[in-house]
């Protein structure tokens, strides 16, 4: 229950009105109880703008723009007898307003988030300019230097700052009752935008989606229709087009046909196909997407991509077709014989031939081996075959993986440093890097490499030096990248569409480990599970995988929630936080929300001690309170902060500061502090449930997956293979006989639309 304000035994005596009496006049923010900043729902004790600071407050609840303590707002409302919390007004309207006395003044300046004011310059700015103050400050502040102890550096602040503030309320004022948008959402435009954003907004709201983050189409659309925009305005089918190549990017496509990207846009928008062609090819004449040939024949298939996607695929092309006629490192020019001879001086006995392979393949000078296959089939024992061949030679390699977990496991099962891939390339670590660092080492080795995605392979690529060999694995039946793009599945179709110098890929199938004692039960049903067959339920007690069956989403999810907190904890000897929960979906009673709803109650209530934030509803589900303890996730790369898709932290602390009001939340990645402004939590979720999807490339000592009918447009088979990948000791499936039997039986295509083998010239080798 929020605390609306002091029970009336304890209430200050003020004019209060009657139950339904009207309220109407301008008055100051005093102190703010609380305020969601999704909803502008906020609590808030008020004071007429010409009192004093002795003067009693009266609570209001309601809707409040960016409430600030000091900020002015004319209120309209109704007098309200709370049973609990006693007087208060319910606010129907609440107009901010520029403060004219004095004493609501320096209330103002005092409160507001102005970087180099607070209480003390304040009242020294008050008393030496008066009521003048706030001319002063519109022209520029220039006169700021005349009050003893501000400076030149504290009037440059508060300029800045003032320039800013003033210039997201007016954006706000312009907003306001158009089209719903936060104060958040009005912050990032102004930064993005400055003065000039209502302008800008107003000539075409679209551009909002292709320049401030946490816009789309739909809340742009709004905007458009709020200030009359025709419906069939050229901003707005250009617009409409973009979204589409947008979406289909969000699926992992770079590319759309035309006549699909056509069929899509009219549904999208409501309009013929006529007016959208010229639309399109105006999209294609001012660079923004671009018509790309997919092939080498006479007349070739034609895809569409927006402009930056098939820049950075063109440059992989590039670099990988120079990179790949490249010499080998002259370290790397060992004989197949002596490349044998080596394998057998360091290596365990039984490797396969195609273990061997692998290893020879680079050891003889291929340029990019890729190794791919599913569990237990002896990649990480070919990894560190590789590894002991190097270091019996001499040569440098570097040992990278996709994620923070995937790093730790590599380097605790080869007992060498590892490293994630973005860490190791300076990727976002050195802001004032002014140009990129080729790769030192000889051999770079990626684990689960069936992660990386376009973007990062454009990374990578950009880096790799012209003596360095790449050693990639990854099993290229899991799901793909979460982020666009199949770079691992486009270089082994490279492979398989022509010979290609320099490339070498190696499949490994024989599962070691299988005889019965011995075997594996994860192991055995993530083959299984792929070939299309049903699980095999544990038979023994000392079983790695159980089946728990449960009748409904509700009794599946009690059971998720005992099994993480509690029983499987208890049962391996290791942390809650180390049994991660998968679901294959974010929405209903057995999905990603309602079970980290359910586990945070289980796993971090609330309690006086511990800091919390209320931050509203994300994406139509439950609303999420961020609190000190908390399992969290980020899910856009941030490279000024360091932090990536997928990376996991706890929320360590959660400040505000007492002068601005500003809150800060501290998260701590692995070893790595981060902190985070208000307007920056969306890139947080919490992460004691996650999906499949983004489960990829780590593990866990123990998951569990739920898995049921609720979920059946997510039933499918490498949604379950890739869950019951992602455990190393212990896999639990929560079910019901009828979601496994759908999921087995469905194998959609993974394949995504990409066009790097088309863009890669042949060649012989």
């Amino acid at each position: 229950m929020i605390p609306l304000n002091d029970p009336p035994s304890r209430q200050q005596s003020f004019s209060l009105g009657t139950e339904g009496e009207p309220i109407k006049g301008l008055y100051s923010v005093v102190r703010i109880t609380f305020a969601n900043p999704d909803t502008d729902y906020a609590v808030v004790h008020l004071i007429p703008a010409d009192a004093d600071e002795q003067a009693d407050s009266i609570a209001a609840v309601g809707t409040l723009h960016n409430p600030e303590v000091g900020a002015c707002y004319q209120i309209e409302g109704i007098w309200r007898q709370d049973p609990r919390y006693g007087r208060q007004v319910r606010i129907t309207a609440a107009i901010p307003q520029i403060p004219t006395t004095l004493a609501a003044i320096e209330r103002y300046l005092a409160g507001a988030s102005i970087k180099g004011l607070g209480p003390h310059h304040a009242r020294r700015v008050i008393e030496h300019f008066g009521e003048r103050i706030l001319d002063v400050l519109d022209e520029g502040g220039k006169r700021l230097r005349e009050v003893p102890g501000i400076g030149p550096v504290r009037a440059r602040q508060i300029r800045e700052s003032w320039a800013e503030h003033q210039g997201i309320h007016e954006l706000m004022a312009n907003l306001q009752g158009m089209a719903q948008l936060t104060p958040i959402q009005a912050q990032r435009i102004f930064r993005e935008l400055g003065h000039d954003a209502w302008q800008a907004i107003t000539s075409n709201p679209y551009l909002l989606a292709e320049r401030v983050r946490g816009f789309g189409f739909k809340t742009c659309d709004r905007i458009g229709r709020s200030i009359g925009l025709d419906e069939l305005a050229p901003q707005r089918l250009q617009a409409g087009l973009l979204h589409t190549l947008t979406q289909a990017l969000n699926d992992g496509h770079l590319w759309t046909s035309p006549e699909e990207l056509l069929t899509q846009a009219c549904e999208l928008l409501e309009a013929p196909e006529e007016l959208l062609t010229p639309q399109l090819e105006a999209l294609i004449a001012q660079g923004r997407a671009l018509r790309v040939a997919l092939g080498n024949s006479s007349d070739p298939p034609e895809g569409i991509y927006l402009r930056g996607t098939a820049q950075a695929e063109e440059r992989i092309a590039r670099h990988l077709a120079e990179w790949l006629q490249a010499p080998p490192a002259e370290a790397l020019r060992l004989s197949s014989r002596a490349a044998d001879k080596q394998i057998m001086a360091v290596g365990p006995e039984g490797l396969t031939e195609p273990q061997r392979q692998a290893i020879g393949q680079l050891l003889c000078g291929r340029r990019l081996v890729v190794l791919t296959g599913g569990p237990g089939t002896g990649k990480t024992t070919t990894m560190h075959t590789l590894i002991r061949c190097l270091e019996a030679q001499e040569i440098t390699y570097a040992l990278c993986a996709t994620t923070g977990r995937a790093s730790k496991q590599l380097a605790d099962t080869t007992g060498r440093p590892a490293a994630t891939v973005h860490r190791h390339l300076g990727i976002g670590f050195d802001p004032d890097a002014q140009h990129v660092k080729p790769v030192r080492e000889t051999v770079m080795i990626i684990d689960e490499a069936s992660m990386i995605d376009l973007w990062l392979m454009d990374q990578i690529v950009e880096r790799l030096a012209p003596d360095t060999h790449l050693f990639l694995v990854g099993d290229i039946d899991q799901l793909p990248p979460v982020g666009p793009g199949a770079p691992l599945q486009d270089l082994i179709a490279l492979a398989e569409t022509g010979s290609r110098a320099g490339l070498q890929v190696v499949r490994l199938d024989q599962i070691f480990r299988q005889e019965a004692r011995d075997a594996s039960l994860i192991v055995v049903n993530c083959h299984r599970v792929r070939d299309g067959q049903r699980p095999l339920a544990g038979p023994s007690e000392n079983s790695d995988y159980y089946e728990m069956l449960r009748p409904t989403p509700q009794e599946a999810r009690d059971l998720i929630v005992e099994l993480a907190s509690e029983r499987l904890p208890r049962y391996l000897g290791v942390p809650p936080s180390e049994v991660q929960v998968l679901s294959p979906m974010h929405g209903g009673d057995a999905g990603v929300q309602a079970l980290n709803v359910a586990l945070q109650e289980r796993l971090n209530p609330a309690a006086s001690h511990k800091q919390e934030l209320a931050l509203g509803r994300r994406a139509n589900g439950p609303r999420m309170v961020l609190r000190v303890g908390d399992k969290v996730r980020q899910i856009r790369n941030d490279y000024d902060k360091g932090v990536f898709n997928g990376d996991l932290g706890t929320v360590t602390t959660i400040n505000r500061d007492k002068r601005s009001d500003a809150l800060t939340v501290h998260v701590r990645f692995d070893e790595l502090p981060v902190t985070y402004s208000l307007a920056e939590l969306d890139d947080l979720v919490h992460a004691w449930a996650m999906t499949v999807h983004a489960a990829q490339g780590s593990q866990w000592p123990a998951v569990v997956i739920a898995l049921l009918t609720s979920h059946y447009v997510m039933l499918e088979r490498n949604i379950l293979y890739t869950a019951l990948s992602r455990a190393r000791r212990l896999a639990v499936l929560v079910t019901q006989e009828r979601a496994v039997r759908v999921a087995i039986q469905r194998s959609r295509s993974t394949t995504r639309r990409t066009g790097l083998t088309a863009r890669m010239p042949r060649q012989d080798s």
